[in-house]
């Protein structure tokens, strides 16, 4: 076994944490040992006797003589530090301090003694959780009061930018008056820039019938908020039903049933439990982080709504969701399973309950989770670990992500998450650097995306299907906006109020967007043209671009192509006309010609040198045709042609002027085209008249 690897084979009492070298029983209790300072002085506090043994230190109850309190003091186990424990002892100390809440056990100083360190914190006249749990009988609504305010202290903590890592029954005190109070931030992570995390990738920290799935995998990036939602999870089950869900008489199976099995209904278990405390129970302790409370703060909400009477926010998993799962964990057998599940449902009678169950059940999606990595680079520099991340699903038939489902992966040079098969927006943020947004394609089919030249299309899979995305290009913020124009953002109104394009308020952020279309040249240095390219170069707006050749460039230079409304809000002169200079006069020509970019010069919107909105080539935006809101039920002859030119998973929104190259192939050849008209094309579309140009975001989007 390689060094500081943790032994999966050692029983379940000698299980030891590879990097604080603490010893963790499956309960979560801790053995008290010998106090070498009881009875002495520790600076003006008077040993007096032995609390306990917290992460890697004794814990001493001593009297304050300056202020005449008693006091908790923790100082290492003798001969257990050195420089790396000295680092972790005082990042304790720091993480716990920077907290206030009254449920959470208050630091009062650090200092040192001799060559070892110590912590005094708040003395709490009570006992563990896990101690006042078996003398004590819960009902549903007491467990839900008590894990109300304890919801509340890790909140407080992940405000502060600390995550436990370590919560059980065992590092909560109940005092005298039957409140709890968060303590031992032994293994607390600090989300600081400034704090460097002592834990290695791959090294398993924690109590582990208390560890989520990432950390029961030793997969440290993704340790985070959610983690601790877990461990809540797992100690509200407890206190529900008097066990844990998932429980072994050897490491190794309880690692594989954290990461394998679905747990057992605490309903199962103590039938007096509503419902609806059941479902916030199991919703707590989902495997996947994104069907996961995303914050200690959602969880408690969700038990203040049950406790008011409120519905809550959590659903229960339905027989097909349970099925789908069951599936997943048995990828080898999942279609013999599925069709005896099925003969099942046969077998049961043909109610009405049935046959929904059955057709839910044939309409499931076949299982399909990837583990997905991706990293970043900066050119010329070497990528740190400081890097925010955020990645959030995008419904195609929209183009808009979901932020509810976003998942947020702070201070990491990578990332390493199991998703589910989709598009996926990914913001990234570089202190000191900058910040890019990008789309990543996760299939179904592997292969066919392996194949792919794009990078937002594209990945590399190993024989174990796990998924590897090109890394993303980090580039200066001061390179990347250098040739950009600022437009300040505002709210006006969208559409002309003709049928499809009803007039509708749209709020719009200030955004930095090119000066012109991409040129027939700056393409050809970024991405490159054909030797057989038939139009204009050099100046010439780059033209006959498929749609991910666009994004393609756009991502390589740290840009994006614009959403639909910020270009109508740009044509528009921000809004306030029917054409960016105002002066309609100026567009009355019957045809325009093919010209370089920035040509013809009154196509310019006023107080900036932004050229090309109305006339030259139509471009590209990062749209779908959707329909624009009080539009919601258009007519039949409306919906036939909106079908026709609106296949939202592959087609885009095509804006701005007209072009003609010889003979016109199309209605938008012919000049006066409204500016607040809209077309769809699909993304292969190589189309003469169509170009593009580039926007960035003023500042990072999901992302700290």
């Amino acid at each position: 076994m390689a060094e500081g690897e943790l032994n999966l084979d050692e029983t379940v009492s000698d299980i030891t944490c590879p990097t604080c070298n603490s010893k963790f029983s499956l309960s979560g209790e801790e053995t008290a040992t010998a106090a070498s300072f009881s009875g002495t002085m520790i600076a003006h506090f008077e040993v007096r006797d032995v609390l306990g043994e917290g992460a890697f230190g004794t814990v001493y109850k001593a009297w304050d003589s300056q202020l005449e309190r008693h006091v908790a003091i923790k100082v290492p186990r003798e001969g257990r530090v050195n420089k790396d424990s000295a680092r972790l002892f005082l990042r304790e100390a720091r993480a716990a301090a920077g907290i206030k809440h009254q449920n959470v056990v208050q630091v009062h100083e650090v200092g040192a003694i001799d060559s070892s360190f110590y912590i005094v914190s708040e003395y709490v006249e009570g006992i563990s959780l896990s101690m006042w749990l078996r003398e004590h009988v819960m009902s549903p609504l007491e467990a839900v009061r008590l894990m109300i305010p304890i919801c509340g202290a890790v909140s407080a903590a992940h405000k502060a930018g600390i995550i436990h890592r370590d919560l059980k029954p065992g590092n909560i005190l109940m005092d005298e008056n039957n409140v709890p109070r968060v303590t031992d931030f032994g293994l607390a992570k600090r989300e600081s820039p400034n704090e460097v995390t002592v834990t290695q990738q791959g090294k398993i920290l924690g109590t582990p019938a208390y560890m989520s799935p990432e950390q029961a995998r030793g997969d440290t990036r993704n340790i985070d908020q959610q983690s601790d939602v877990y461990a809540l999870g797992v100690i509200f089950y407890q206190m529900l039903s008097g066990q844990r869900p998932f429980e072994a008489t050897d490491s190794r199976t309880l690692m594989y049933r954290i990461l394998s099995e679905e747990p057992k209904s605490p309903r199962r278990i103590e039938k007096k439990i509503p419902r609806d405390v059941d479902t916030i129970c199991l919703k707590a302790i989902e495997k996947l982080r994104v069907n996961r409370y995303r914050s200690a703060d959602e969880l408690g909400d969700d038990l203040r709504r049950f406790i008011d009477g409120k519905p809550i926010h959590a659903r229960p998993i339905s027989l097909a969701e349970r099925t789908y799962r069951l599936i997943r964990r048995h990828k080898l057998s999942s279609a013999a399973i599925f069709a005896a599940l099925l003969m099942l449902v046969v077998a049961v009678g043909l109610s009405a309950s049935n046959k929904a169950i059955r057709r839910e059940l044939e309409s499931m999606p076949a299982p399909n989770i990837k583990h997905v990595s991706m990293t970043y680079l900066v050119p010329g520099a070497v990528a740190t670990a400081n890097a925010n991340w955020a990645v959030l699903p995008v419904d195609e038939t929209t183009r808009q992500p979901r932020v509810q489902d976003k998942i947020s992966i702070p201070q990491s040079a990578s990332i390493s998450l199991d998703l589910p098969p989709a598009l996926y927006l990914i913001s990234i943020n570089v202190p000191g650097v900058g910040f890019h947004e990008v789309y990543r394609n996760l299939p179904e089919d592997l292969e066919t995306a392996s194949a792919n030249s794009f990078n937002h299309q594209s990945l590399s899979a190993d024989a174990d299907g796990n998924v590897s995305w090109p890394a993303i290009t980090v580039l200066p913020e001061s390179k990347v906006v250098s040739s950009m124009v600022l437009v300040t953002g505002g709210s006006f109104i969208m559409g002309d109020g003709s049928t499809g394009l009803p007039k509708h308020e749209r709020d719009v952020e200030s955004f930095f967007v090119d000066p012109t279309e991409v040129t027939a040249e700056s393409f050809a240095a970024v991405v490159g043209l054909p030797t057989s390219y038939p139009w204009p170069k050099g100046n010439f707006p780059v033209v006959a671009v498929k749609w991910d050749s666009a994004v393609a460039y756009a991502e390589a230079v740290g840009k994006r192509l614009p959403k639909e409304f910020e270009f109508e809000y740009l044509a528009t002169n921000l809004g306030k006309a029917d054409v960016p200079s105002s002066v309609a006069a100026d567009y009355a020509v019957e045809v325009w010609d093919y010209l370089p970019a920035g040509e013809p010069t009154y196509d310019r919107l006023p107080g900036f040198p932004i050229f090309g909105l109305h006339s030259n080539v139509a471009e590209w935006t990062d749209s779908v045709m959707d329909l624009y809101p009080g539009f919601d039920a258009p007519s039949p002859g409306y919906v036939k042609q909106y079908a026709q030119f609106a296949d939202l998973a592959n087609n885009r929104v095509v804006r701005g002027g007209p072009v003609t190259l010889g003979a016109n192939d199309r209605l938008e050849n012919i000049a006066n085209v409204e500016t607040r008209k809209r077309t769809s094309w699909s993304v292969k579309t190589q189309d003469s008249e169509i170009g593009f140009r580039c926007v960035r975001s003023q500042r990072a989007h999901y992302v700290d």
